[in-house]
Protein backbone atom coordinates (compact mmCIF):
# COMPACT_ATOMS: atom_id res chain seq x y z
CA UNK A 1 0.00 0.00 0.00
CA UNK A 2 1.30 3.46 -0.86
CA UNK A 3 1.75 5.86 2.00
CA UNK A 4 0.07 9.21 1.50
CA UNK A 5 2.58 12.03 1.86
CA UNK A 6 1.87 15.69 2.63
CA UNK A 7 1.81 17.75 -0.57
CA UNK A 8 4.12 20.63 -1.26
CA UNK A 9 3.23 23.33 -3.75
CA UNK A 10 5.67 21.82 -6.27
CA UNK A 11 4.16 18.33 -6.00
CA UNK A 12 0.53 19.44 -6.20
CA UNK A 13 0.10 18.55 -9.88
CA UNK A 14 2.57 15.70 -10.15
CA UNK A 15 1.69 12.30 -11.54
CA UNK A 16 2.67 10.65 -8.26
CA UNK A 17 0.26 12.91 -6.37
CA UNK A 18 -2.55 12.14 -8.81
CA UNK A 19 -1.91 8.42 -8.45
CA UNK A 20 -1.79 8.75 -4.67
CA UNK A 21 -5.12 10.60 -4.63
CA UNK A 22 -6.74 7.99 -6.89
CA UNK A 23 -5.51 5.13 -4.71
CA UNK A 24 -6.77 6.93 -1.60
CA UNK A 25 -10.18 7.52 -3.18
CA UNK A 26 -10.51 3.86 -4.21
CA UNK A 27 -9.43 2.74 -0.72
CA UNK A 28 -12.09 5.04 0.75
CA UNK A 29 -14.69 3.62 -1.66
CA UNK A 30 -13.65 0.09 -0.74
CA UNK A 31 -14.06 0.83 2.98
CA UNK A 32 -17.39 2.62 2.47
CA UNK A 33 -19.14 0.01 0.32
CA UNK A 34 -20.06 -2.73 2.79
CA UNK A 35 -21.76 -5.17 0.41
CA UNK A 36 -20.38 -4.65 -3.12
CA UNK A 37 -22.60 -7.34 -4.64
CA UNK A 38 -25.64 -5.13 -3.92
CA UNK A 39 -24.29 -2.79 -6.61
CA UNK A 40 -25.16 -5.38 -9.25
CA UNK A 41 -28.05 -4.37 -11.46
CA UNK A 42 -27.82 -0.76 -10.24
CA UNK A 43 -27.78 1.11 -13.55
CA UNK A 44 -25.43 4.01 -14.11
CA UNK A 45 -26.81 7.47 -14.63
CA UNK A 46 -25.80 7.80 -18.29
CA UNK A 47 -25.94 11.60 -18.14
CA UNK A 48 -23.05 11.61 -15.67
CA UNK A 49 -20.85 9.15 -17.56
CA UNK A 50 -19.05 10.67 -20.51
CA UNK A 51 -19.70 8.63 -23.63
CA UNK A 52 -16.02 8.95 -24.58
CA UNK A 53 -14.97 7.15 -21.40
CA UNK A 54 -15.69 3.63 -22.58
CA UNK A 55 -14.08 0.74 -20.73
CA UNK A 56 -13.70 -2.99 -21.13
CA UNK A 57 -16.70 -3.33 -18.84
CA UNK A 58 -19.84 -3.66 -20.93
CA UNK A 59 -22.37 -4.53 -18.24
CA UNK A 60 -22.90 -0.89 -17.36
CA UNK A 61 -23.82 -1.38 -13.70
CA UNK A 62 -22.23 0.09 -10.59
CA UNK A 63 -20.66 -3.21 -9.54
CA UNK A 64 -18.74 -3.49 -12.82
CA UNK A 65 -17.24 -0.05 -12.34
CA UNK A 66 -16.51 -0.79 -8.67
CA UNK A 67 -14.52 -3.85 -9.75
CA UNK A 68 -12.81 -1.89 -12.54
CA UNK A 69 -11.63 0.84 -10.15
CA UNK A 70 -10.28 -1.75 -7.71
CA UNK A 71 -8.44 -3.49 -10.56
CA UNK A 72 -6.87 -0.22 -11.72
CA UNK A 73 -5.78 0.53 -8.14
CA UNK A 74 -4.12 -2.89 -7.86
CA UNK A 75 -2.33 -2.40 -11.18
CA UNK A 76 -1.09 1.01 -10.04
CA UNK A 77 0.17 -0.34 -6.72
CA UNK A 78 1.74 -3.58 -7.93
CA UNK A 79 2.24 -3.05 -11.65
CA UNK A 80 0.55 -4.76 -14.55
CA UNK A 81 1.18 -8.48 -14.61
CA UNK A 82 2.11 -9.95 -17.94
CA UNK A 83 0.95 -13.49 -18.63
Amino acid sequence: MMMQLPETHKQKNSLFTAMNRFIGAVNNMDQTVMVPSLLRDVPLDEDRVLSSMKSDVDEGDMYSYYQLLKSIRTDMEWGVRRA
